[in-house]
């Protein structure tokens, strides 16, 4: 590599729980990363980040002083934002954590868990996509042979999932 070249700096290895941390927030841990695996059928990879993630937040939650979730606000989500950044992360990296930040706290909500959602408030970035080319003619123009398609049902909450399954991001 020449001097020139950016070489991407390595983050900060993931601190390991506090073992004095509050048994409510190594539950909630333990029920979310089940729920995730049974209800929302996340692959091993996608499981291992989203715990990594909610463990690091639960560690930083308890250097803050929080013990409680529900004492949890916008403003200890946006300290833990930061301190990733300062930590080195990427970009991409602070925004899988933003988004396990969200699924967690819409889990916690929809477990009555919490009164107020801290993490409605922090917003998703967007990334740039590619812009679609410009169509020919004989692809703009319609098709007798098109069909509309037919919608797919989606599935039906089992009754341990609430209608708002905070699975997704």
């Amino acid at each position: 590599m020449s001097p020139t070249q950016h070489q991407p700096k390595a983050a900060a290895p993931v601190p390991a729980l506090p073992d004095d941390l509050a048994p409510s927030l190594r539950a909630a841990l333990t029920n979310f990363t089940a729920y995730l695996r049974v209800e929302c059928g996340m692959s091993a990879n996608t499981l291992d980040a989203y715990g990594r993630d909610t463990r690091e937040l639960l560690a930083h939650l308890h250097s803050l002083g929080i013990r409680d979730i529900a004492k949890t606000n916008h403003r200890d989500l946006a300290a833990h934002i930061a301190h990733l950044s300062r930590r080195g992360l990427a970009p991409a990296s602070v925004a899988r954590h933003l988004a396990t930040l969200k699924v967690f706290f819409r889990w916690l909500a929809a477990r009555k868990e919490i009164e107020n959602n801290p993490a409605d408030f922090l917003d998703q970035p967007t990334r740039w996509k590619k812009i679609p080319g410009v169509l020919s003619p004989a692809k703009s123009r319609p098709s007798s042979k098109r069909q509309s398609p037919t919608p797919t049902p989606g599935p039906t909450p089992s009754p341990s999932t609430p209608a708002t399954a905070p699975c997704s991001n």
